[in-house]
């Protein structure tokens, strides 16, 4: 597990050098954070090792990166169970959804996948995030305000 801590990376860099010292040319590595991950591609890249990393994020990973392979889920496998969550929460598929996301593509495909399959009578699509939670309390009124002004009448999850 990947506590995105600075011991938790050395034990990822000690495991890669490791595996190649025995004749790997690839692991599958864990749920690794994107500071971790960082961290450890100049490692990857001087041993040439390939690792496979189901779902880590970050989709502008910084180069070189043609040794990391992720797995992500697709996003409509995504979108299907935060729909089936909305329905489990509000009792009905009905209900009035404030998406916020991630202010790129991963985040837009996320939201247009849930939209897509959204029963309900109205959703309010805030892409908001850049990567940075510095602007995220500014934000917030806004945010507020949207949901106000287009859950009238209706449940907001």
């Amino acid at each position: 597990a990947d506590a995105d801590s600075d011991a938790a990376t050395a034990a990822i860099k000690s495991f890669a050098t490791n595996c190649s010292r025995m004749g790997a040319g690839a692991f599958i590595g864990g749920y690794m954070s994107d500071r971790s991950l960082v961290t450890l591609l100049p490692t990857l890249w001087t041993l040439g090792l390939t690792v496979l990393m189901p779902a880590s994020g970050l989709p502008s990973l910084p180069g070189p990166r043609a040794n990391v392979l992720r797995f992500w889920p697709s996003d409509e496998h995504q979108a299907k169970a935060l729909r089936q969550r909305v329905v489990n929460v509000t009792g009905t598929d009905e209900a009035t959804v404030v998406v916020l996301s991630r202010d790129d593509v991963t985040g837009a495909g996320l939201t247009n996948s849930f939209a897509s399959g959204l029963g309900g009578r109205m959703l309010i699509p805030i892409q908001w995030y850049n990567g940075s939670l510095a602007d995220a309390a500014a934000r917030l009124p806004a945010i507020a305000s949207a949901i106000r002004s287009h859950a009238s009448g209706n449940s907001a999850t």
